[in-house]
């Protein structure tokens, strides 16, 4: 993982990729290699993505902060236009997670943001 974090703050976000992917095999309940991940393809416009590793970080852990901050500034900071449809169930989910959550600002979630 460590050799994953050195190449993503390097830039090759590529070769990063393959190093989270490679550890979430190896260590599939590393909450923290699926944050960095969804946020290195946030990063890289790759959304629909992102949303799937935010998704299963969620079920391995919905209190980690890391996971809860990662999905808000994803979600406020993009138009749910450029998400295709057929992770529109991922979406859903992922919204509701947001809404179910007490110590966020919901009004965060929808700012600025249109629908499909």
């Amino acid at each position: 993982m460590n050799l994953g974090i050195a190449l993503k703050s390097l830039g090759k976000y590529q070769e990063a990729i393959v190093c989270f992917e490679k550890a979430i095999k190896i260590q599939p309940e590393n909450i923290r290699s699926y944050n960095i991940l969804g946020r290195i393809l946030k990063e890289l416009g790759e959304y629909n993505k992102a949303i799937i590793y935010y998704e299963k970080s969620i079920k391995i852990n919905p209190d980690n902060f890391m996971t809860v901050n990662g999905i808000l500034e994803m979600f406020t900071t993009i138009q749910f236009s450029n998400l295709t449809k057929k992770n529109s169930k991922s979406i859903k989910n992922l919204i509701i997670f947001l809404l179910k959550k007490n110590n966020i600002n919901h009004s965060q979630i929808f700012h600025n943001v249109k629908l499909f």
